[in-house]
């Protein structure tokens, strides 16, 4: 008599909670990343720093350039941690999906062959 093995629903389903789990952190790390550099982006353009005062006294042309390349540079962050975050949403999507159908699964029972 040969006995088939039940599918291991149980660790597939612990691994992909962790999963999820390590997602949503990402996606909460990303979301704070994404939110601190548009602050950032915010702060640069209604008020200028005292170093950007400073260079707009020495040399005005060189300033603007300065200022407008770190804001270029910090859009630049924002939009590559967005589609990161982006990703990170499908995988997280994903995987509740793919866990939500291995609780709907019903389980596997032991078949007895002749």
């Amino acid at each position: 008599m040969r006995k088939t093995r039940p599918s291991s629903g149980c660790c597939s389903n612990s691994m992909n909670r962790r999963k999820a789990e390590e997602i949503e952190q990402d996606r909460d790390s990303l979301k704070k990343q994404v939110k601190e550099l548009t602050e950032k982006i915010a702060a640069t353009k209604t008020k200028p720093t005292a170093a950007t005062v400073g260079l707009k006294r020495n040399t005005a042309g060189k300033a603007g350039n300065l200022a407008e390349e770190k804001v270029k540079v910090l859009e630049d962050e924002i939009a590559e941690l967005r589609k990161k975050f982006i990703e990170k949403e499908r995988d997280c999507e994903r995987l509740h999906t793919e866990l939500s159908l291995t609780h709907k699964k019903p389980k596997a029972s032991l078949i007895k062959s002749k």
